[in-house]
């Protein structure tokens, strides 16, 4: 509970507006607010919560405490301040100090909010207990969970974390621990610390804060914890399996019912039962009955506690799943301590079918990032009998797996949640177990979710399930302009599209211009895992690429190629496109040296007038290639040039002259597998040029093809491009914008800088994209755009401000800018648009 006077004394805050002196807690996120909490208006990186106050009183808040003037009904206490941020950190020490509460605080790599929540419940057997609710543990979390706290609290049990240097020292001195626990020390925010010995001196910081007469309670078998110092006034008591810890963990049993521990004492030895699953969790089970011995618990009340305390939602805990199945959801983080944790409890738990790893990517492992994958890939293949990736870090796990001994057909690697869903489904039956894992960031609640029994328990049964989750961002792209690429519309684009083609046809996915600017790799792996049987590259660069991702799937190089590179498609188990004798030979050559088979498709020209071989052409070729050894010719095609356009009369004309150039072949004795000649406008509308193979494109990432080729019901866009606002401010009239000076203000204009430009892909000329959306209103572009910003006016949009979301392609409220729009507005193609977005715009999805 929060008073006014507590407020106003711990900030000095001025009382803008008056309202009720007590308010239910804090709240930070309106959409998150409920009745009687006072709402901070946070100013962040991110966001500015100065902006949702309305919201966050329609929700029900009775006060606002704020650091800019806001506008709120009678009723509603205002309170502002310099800065909100500071105002809740001297709230968090005026409250602790003013109550003088023991507070035991807990913090590690990991554990740390089971570890919270064990404490709390064996002290709350006697004494009236306040703990930091959910992980409510950072620089801002802390304060904000302190809001709780009430008078009738004898004691706090607080969780503290940190991602960046100095976070747990500014904690530490604000809350003052009696009792200090720290879990254990591995590699996670790298990004932030560097190495895992600079994590441990993070953590250490909060030994130097404990009062005299309080202890540190460590973690004697992690060398890092153990060698922590403390202050001479601060007693130590180690905990673990080591010989000479005070507190020793003697013997650990586990199954499906919980843990059975053993600990000795001095001389006495103790028996503790938990619901708690795997027996990595012994350790923090023996580091709260530490804690709770130096508070004064008696053993009773210790094992009672013990035993009430129950598994949290998204941390190791058993959920009945589909088709009988059980799930082990630990998917409310991840890091590479707790990710092998999860699957030595995996393997130790007795299981009558299949065991699954569904592993999402680690996030914040800096410069390890990749090896840690594979290092977890390597020990899954170990463990279980099929592994399930989402992510592109965990991709690396997956292909670490298969070089560890798991097939290519027990691994899957997904970039959509959908597939990663469909993965794990595959085959799961009674007695098998699915464990899923990952980062906040990879939302691998999501797929516990849809693999539960019964998901409309999902509500109170998993992590982040509130509505706020479910629209924020939880991890920033690498610059300020960036793409948003959904995976899942690719994956249903992809659906429909095999669909509509039927069971007798083929689909070849065209990845050219790295998926058309989309992301081949996670493409090509999602047009796979959906119907795909084939993609198509361009050149072989990109084809190459592909294979250095593990893609083993056929793949066509529908362009050039040069005969010098002949050798290396052939080693790569690459198809090209073979249209003269030369490349003829390049492959038979390449093929005899490798002592492998090289793999063609006839190109035939039937009328774009570009790469191929004329029908009339046909039969010299294949005859002459028939005669190379080792040069198989697998397929057969072209590639139409109207049928995207109202009148398809040329369309059937080059369909004509294919089928001429089929019969040709065929009567030297060629009968190539694949017949293909459908591009995604004739695979589309042409029922009679599907053959037995379609090469769709552009309506792969929900874009129709032309006006004239209207996409199916259900398919949409996967693309949309964004940035944000840089910086706001007024120009005066005759002021200009630019270089060239080609905008000069007539009036006072309020101009936005937006940090995207031409090396961006974002148009310079001969004309530009002409308008982007902000705060749902179009916004014309001024001057010329620079190689990395642009300038737009706002003079009409009312609160633009630095950090506002710029949608260039996509919706934002009820406005949109099509990639269609864009093209018409360049006077060319979206084709163009979307591919034509340049490489150091980061890629999401």
């Amino acid at each position: 509970m929060i008073t006014l006077n507590d407020l106003i004394a711990a900030t000095c805050g001025l009382l803008r507006q008056p309202g009720p002196h007590d308010f239910a807690g804090w709240s930070f996120d309106s959409r998150r607010t409920h009745p009687g909490e006072l709402f901070v208006a946070l100013v962040t990186a991110t966001g500015d919560g100065h902006d949702h106050v309305a919201d966050a009183v329609a929700a029900g808040a009775k006060g606002v405490l704020c650091q800019q003037p806001v506008s709120a009904p009678d009723g509603v206490a205002v309170v502002q301040v310099p800065d909100t941020t500071d105002a809740l950190l001297a709230y968090a020490r005026y409250v602790l100090a003013a109550r003088r509460l023991p507070v035991v605080a807990v913090t590690g790599s990991s554990g740390k909010t089971t570890t919270k929540e064990l404490i709390a419940t064996i002290l709350a057997q006697g004494r009236a207990v306040f703990r930091s609710p959910e992980s409510f543990n950072g620089r801002l979390g802390l304060p904000i969970a302190l809001g709780g706290l009430t008078p009738q609290h004898e004691l706090a049990v607080l969780e503290l974390a940190a991602d960046s240097l100095g976070e747990i020292a500014e904690a530490a001195r604000i809350v003052r621990p009696t009792v200090a626990v720290v879990t254990n020390v591995s590699d996670s925010h790298l990004t932030a610390f560097g190495s895992r010995e600079a994590v441990a001196r993070e953590k250490a910081a909060l030994l130097d804060e404990v009062v005299p007469g309080g202890v540190a309670i460590l973690n004697a078998d992690d060398p890092l914890v153990r060698a922590m110092t403390s202050p001479a006034s601060v007693a130590r008591v180690r905990v673990g399996r080591a010989a000479d810890a005070d507190l020793r963990l003697v013997d650990v049993e586990g199954g499906w019912e919980g843990l059975r521990i053993r600990l000795r004492e001095g001389a006495r030895e103790v028996t503790l039962e938990t619901s708690l699953l795997g027996e990595h969790q012994a350790q923090l089970v023996a580091q709260a009955a530490a804690a709770a011995r130096w508070l004064g618990s008696p053993w009773d009340e210790i094992a009672a506690g013990v035993r009430a305390a129950a598994p949290l939602p998204g941390r190791m805990i058993a959920l009945a799943g589909v088709e009988g199945s059980r799930l082990l959801d630990d998917s409310y983080s991840a890091n590479p301590a707790s990710v092998l944790a999860a699957l030595d409890t995996l393997a130790a738990l007795p299981v009558h079918g299949r065991r699954t790893l569904v592993l999402g990517d680690m996030s914040d492992l800096g410069a390890l990032a990749v090896t840690w994958h594979e290092r977890v890939g390597e020990r899954a293949a170990q463990v279980a009998d099929s592994l399930v990736t989402l992510g592109d870090l965990a991709a690396r796990a997956g292909l670490a797996a298969c070089r560890s001994g798991l097939s290519a057909e027990q691994v899957t690697l997904c970039h959509a949640t959908g597939d990663a869903v469909a993965a794990a489904r595959r085959g799961l039956g009674e007695g098998d177990v699915v464990l899923v894992k990952g980062s906040a960031e990879s939302r691998m609640e999501e797929v516990v979710r849809a693999l539960m029994a019964e998901p409309e328990r999902a509500p109170q049964l998993l992590a982040r399930q509130h509505a706020a989750f479910g629209q924020a961002h939880t991890a920033m792209p690498g610059r300020p302009a960036w793409l948003e690429i959904d995976m899942e519309a690719v994956a249903g684009n992809v659906r429909i599209l095999r669909e509509l083609i039927g069971p007798e046809v083929a689909l070849m996915a065209v990845l050219k211009g790295d998926a058309y600017g989309h992301g081949a790799i996670r493409v090509g792996r999602t047009a796979l895992n959906n119907g795909a049987t084939a993609l198509g590259v361009a050149s072989l660069n990109e084809a190459v690429a592909l294979r250095d991702a593990g893609i083993e799937a056929p793949i066509l190089i529908l362009g050039y190629l040069p005969p010098w590179e002949a050798r290396e498609a052939v080693a790569q188990g690459i198809a090209v496109a073979l249209y003269d004798r030369q490349v003829a030979r390049a492959l038979s050559r390449a093929a005899q040296d490798l002592g492998r088979p090289a793999v063609a498709h006839l190109k035939v020209e039937t009328g774009m007038g570009r790469l191929g071989v004329q029908p009339e052409e046909v039969a010299g070729l294949v005859q002459e290639a028939l005669g190379l050894p080792g040069l198989a010719i697998e397929g057969i095609f072209s590639h139409l040039a109207t049928a995207d356009e109202p009148d398809l009369s040329y369309a059937r004309w080059q369909q004509a002259r294919f089928e001429r150039a089929i019969q040709a072949a065929r009567a030297v004795g060629c009968r190539p597998r694949w017949v293909h000649l459908a591009n995604s406008a004739a695979t589309l509308r042409l029922p009679e040029a599907r053959y037995n193979l379609v090469r769709p494109g552009i309506a792969l990432y929900g874009l129709a093809p032309s006006a004239a080729v209207p996409l199916p019901e259900g398919m949409r866009p996967a693309m949309q491009f964004k940035c944000q606002v840089a910086q706001v401010r007024w120009i005066d009239a005759g002021a200009s914008v630019g270089y060239g000076r080609s905008f000069v203000a007539s009036q006072p204009t309020r101009v936005a800088v937006i940090p995207v430009g031409y090396a961006d892909g974002f148009r310079r000329g001969p004309r530009n994209w002409g308008e982007v959306l902000v705060r749902g209103q179009r916004a014309p572009l001024l001057g010329n755009v620079c190689m990395d910003q642009t300038m737009i006016d706002v003079t009409a949009i009312p609160g633009v401000r630095a950090g506002d979301e710029v949608v260039l392609i996509g919706r934002q409220g009820q406005e949109a800018i099509t990639a269609e729009d864009v093209a018409a507005r360049l006077g060319t193609i979206h084709y163009e648009v979307i591919s034509a977005l340049l490489a150091r715009v980061p890629r999401l999805s």
